[in-house]
């Protein structure tokens, strides 16, 4: 009986091996095979040792550049950007790890993305004043550009964005919510490299949505972002009014 016990532990760790071994293979092929489909539009820029891509349309000024929010990338933009590249130059990127860009060393908060944002556009020849629209996390992220650089920017649009004291204003059942969107990030870094994702179809359902989401480093970069969610909305409660009435009030 033992015999017969241990032979069948052999033959369901095999199985498990074999499955995991099929699924590292298909995730490897998946993402090459995509890759090759949907290769980098546009361009890549060296911001110091690591690359973000950008993605421009249109021209015209102001330029208007557009900031996703925690999780998506540049792709998220693509039925808006089309559209206002009718009437001036309008930017979307991939925030380090997201989409096309390579992984950055460091943190991802809002403080970070917003200097990583200004070397891009430096580095990139896109010429001042700025536009900035901020989506969810973006719009802390630009928030944090617009105090650095205020002389930069001709207006905000903040879309769905975090609000600098939201922790302090929202009920305790959306820490839980928060919570669980952290350990379903990490479960979903580890899936994704046996290609869980592609088969229960949890990346999308545009076929270059999930070329771009279905990664790693895409889900290793939503789970750090998630991490430090709460000091990017610090980040974004330390830069104050902007300047004028109006502005004073959509910020408050």
């Amino acid at each position: 009986m033992r015999t017969f016990f241990r032979r069948l532990f052999l033959i369901a760790i095999v199985f498990l091996l074999s499955a995991a071994l099929a699924g590292v293979a298909y995730q490897v092929i998946s993402v090459k095979r995509e890759r090759a489909e949907y290769p980098v539009p546009e361009r890549l820029v060296d911001i110091g040792g690591y690359r973000l891509h950008l993605y421009c349309l249109g021209h015209g000024s102001p330029a208007v550049i557009l900031d996703s929010g925690l999780g998506d990338s540049y792709y998220s933009w693509r039925k808006v950007q089309r559209q206002m590249a009718e009437f001036t130059q309008v930017c979307s990127y991939d925030r380090a790890g997201y989409g096309y860009s390579d992984h950055s060393p460091l943190p991802r908060r809002s403080q970070v993305f917003a200097e990583e944002l200004n070397k891009l556009l430096v580095n990139a020849y896109i010429p001042p004043p700025y536009v900035l629209v901020g989506h969810s996390l973006g719009g802390a992220n630009i928030r944090l550009y617009a105090s650095s650089h205020l002389s930069s920017v001709a207006g905000m649009v903040l879309v769905d964005s975090v609000h600098p004291d939201q922790w302090n204003r929202l009920p305790p059942a959306i820490w839980k919510i928060q919570q669980e969107q952290g350990r379903e990030a990490k479960k979903f870094t580890w899936e994704v490299l046996f290609g869980i994702p592609r088969l229960t179809k949890t990346c999308g359902s545009d076929p270059q949505e999930i070329a771009l989401n279905c990664t790693f480093e895409s889900g290793r970069t939503w789970a750090a972002e998630i991490e430090l969610s709460g000091e990017s909305v610090a980040d974004a409660r330390s830069t104050g009014p902007f300047g004028g009435d109006s502005a004073d009030r959509s910020f408050s």
